[in-house]
């Protein structure tokens, strides 16, 4: 799976245990373009936005950025609400998508569950109303989907819940 051309969407469960240095990978593509994650203890997209305050550590919470490519609205999430907004031009194209870990970075201090990658722009509404709930796996737009509780047994296979059958490596 690489890295979005187009509007999207990036969603994921943490658990943030680290200390708040240097960038903490949650999702990233190809050599960090993008990179979604923790920088110096707040969530960011790599040259795009960063959440106004420190990440809290410790405590599950569900995080997401939307970009809509057209308008060029960028926004992030915690727990449904939108915590930052910018007008930016973003451009991507790294090659290949790691959670919590891409060749040569750290791994992720914590814990990550049920990322969603969709390949449009999901509103406030869509984000806030649904991030506490299941997906079925087909809904328009929705390009991977990892519980990560649902590996193949005797396989280190993370499945894509997603029907367009993103598999992983765990």
């Amino acid at each position: 799976l690489d890295a979005p051309t187009g509007s999207f969407t990036l969603e994921a469960w943490v658990k943030y245990e680290g200390t708040g240095s240097g960038f903490e990978t949650i999702i990233e593509f190809g050599d960090d373009n993008p990179l979604f994650g923790i920088n110096a203890g707040t969530l960011t997209l790599s040259g795009g936005i960063t959440a106004p305050k420190q990440f809290i550590r410790n405590v599950w919470a569900h995080i997401a950025v939307s970009y809509d490519l057209p308008t060029q609205d960028l926004r992030l999430y915690i727990n449904g609400a939108e915590v930052a907004q910018e007008t930016i031009s973003l451009a991507f194209s790294g090659q290949g998508m790691g959670i919590g870990h891409l060749s040569g970075d750290s791994y992720f201090p914590g814990s990550i569950d049920e990322v969603r990658i969709w390949e449009v722009a999901r509103s406030a509404a869509e984000i806030s109303g649904a991030f506490t709930s299941d997906l079925v796996g087909n809904e328009p737009g929705l390009l991977a989907y990892y519980k990560f509780d649902q590996t193949v047994s005797g396989f280190d296979l993370l499945p894509d819940r997603s029907i367009n059958s993103f598999d992983g490596t765990l």
